[in-house]
C-alpha cells in the first residue's frame, strides 16, 4: 500500500500558539482512509499516530507521500 497523508490545523483562524491537527492517511489504490487527532505537529505525535494507523490497516504501508510538503 502506498499512502498519502495530510495534516489539517484546527486553530480557528489564529495560527499563533498550540492547537490540534487532524492527520489523514489515505491508501492511494483503495481509498481506505484513517484519521487521527494529534496534539501539534511535533514529530513524536505524528509518528505515534502513524504507528497506530499502521497497526490497524488491513495491508502493510509500503510508502508514504505528503502532498505539498
Amino acid at each position: 500500500m502506498h499512502s498519502a497523508f495530510l495534516q489539517f490545523g484546527h486553530e480557528g483562524g489564529n495560527a499563533a500558539g498550540e492547537h490540534a491537527y487532524t492527520l489523514t492517511v489515505t491508501d492511494i489504490a483503495t481509498g481506505w482512509t484513517e484519521n487521527r487527532s494529534v496534539r501539534n505537529k511535533a514529530r513524536k505525535w505524528v509518528i505515534a499516530a502513524l504507528d497506530e494507523i499502521a497497526k490497524i490497516m488491513p495491508f502493510p504501508i509500503l510508502g508514504v507521500d505528503s502532498p505539498g510538503q
